[in-house]
């Protein structure tokens, strides 16, 4: 079984639009919401064996909160160039490549990225993926090549609207 987390950085800060789009940091909206994201996923025991993260500012603050949150170290919490806003092929790539030793790994990502490949898994999603959200797949398979949506077993979303969540399929 391999388990693939998904997450949208939380809310950044547009105040000054001189600021390129990889030096953005997080708003105070952003920070309370991944602060909240991350403690549900430590209340939870979360087990996350590798954590990649696009390097965007944005995305790499959200990281680290969880990071801080579930006590990951520095070998299991990365940046991965490639996750900057990536396309579908990329983003593929990025999970295919993963050492089949790790079960349970987390991405932090970006818009369109991340609804791109939610719906690569599962056809009929067609939403948009908010900010400071979290989607867990679950696949009944031995490597991250073999991940695809033919062996989707579980897949649930949450977002900063609705904590709780529910199930995608």
């Amino acid at each position: 079984m391999k388990t693939l987390h998904l997450v949208r950085h939380a809310k950044s800060n547009w105040d000054n639009a001189l600021v390129e789009d990889m030096d953005r940091p997080l708003n105070d909206r952003g920070r309370l919401n991944i602060g909240e994201l991350a403690m549900l996923l430590k209340h939870e025991k979360a087990r996350i064996d590798l954590l990649l993260t696009s390097p965007a500012r944005r995305a790499f603050a959200t990281a680290n909160a969880i990071a801080e949150a579930l006590e990951l170290d520095d070998k299991r919490f990365q940046t991965e160039p490639r996750l900057y806003m990536p396309d579908l092929e990329s983003i593929l790539d990025v999970i295919s490549q993963t050492e089949k030793t790790f079960t349970n790994l987390m991405i932090v990502g970006h818009e369109p990225s991340l609804s791109t490949l939610i719906g690569y898994y599962i056809p009929n999603f067609n939403a948009k993926v908010v900010t400071a959200s979290h989607t867990k797949l679950s696949f009944q398979c031995n490597s991250w090549d073999q991940v695809s949506a033919n062996n989707l077993k579980s897949a649930f979303h949450r977002n900063r609207h609705d904590w709780m969540g529910g199930s995608l399929i």
